[in-house]
């Protein structure tokens, strides 16, 4: 049989149990925050252990970094997921950057990495970056980025729509070389 306890003892000791719970809830929280703190002490948020080499392409001084290629341009900089030696340099469009700057972009992509590589870059310069999820959904009235699958490589511009086009494994790569035609790295 079990022991008759008071209302106020039981009370009591279920009040003891959640402060308890509580205190050592908190004690966990502070030190993971603590701990995560100190793992960047001395190391001003970047890997002291990456060095740092810088390539020469196409007369623009890139700086390679933790397996990203970045490259500071007119005090911005435009971080690439590839080697810009190796991004395709044959890009027949008209659009440069500053056709998106203080605009609204619009951006329909298949592939995540694609699209994260323009969009950490765009936006920089653009008022808004919104992803569309129908491709119906806008037209070539607005500036509008097409990142599809298709068998064929191409990079085109109709209006102000750029489709990006390959297969899945070159899509991150294409968006790269479109990023360095905008920027007049790829003439």
């Amino acid at each position: 049989m079990r022991k008759i306890i008071p209302k106020h003892v039981e009370e009591k000791n279920r009040k003891k149990n959640q402060l308890t719970v509580g205190l050592v809830l908190i004690f966990l929280m502070l030190f993971s925050v603590i701990g995560y703190g100190f793992q960047f002490i001395g190391d001003s948020g970047t890997d002291s252990k990456a060095e740092a080499s810088t390539i020469n392409y196409n007369g623009f001084q890139f700086t390679q970094q933790n397996n990203f290629f970045i490259l500071n341009l007119n005090e911005m900089n435009f971080i690439f997921g590839n080697d810009p030696r190796g991004t395709y340099n044959s890009i027949e469009m008209e659009k440069v950057l500053q056709d998106y700057s203080g605009k609204k972009i619009y951006i329909y992509s298949e592939s995540i990495d694609a699209e994260s590589e323009i969009r950490t870059n765009l936006i920089q310069i653009a008022e808004l970056i919104e992803t569309v999820n129908n491709i119906e959904a806008k037209t070539c009235e607005d500036n509008f980025i097409i990142i599809r699958e298709s068998q064929a490589t191409n990079i085109k511009q109709e209006n102000n729509c750029i489709f990006i086009e390959g297969k899945n494994e070159d899509l991150s790569r294409l968006a790269d070389s479109f990023l360095l035609k905008i920027l007049g790295v790829n003439g």
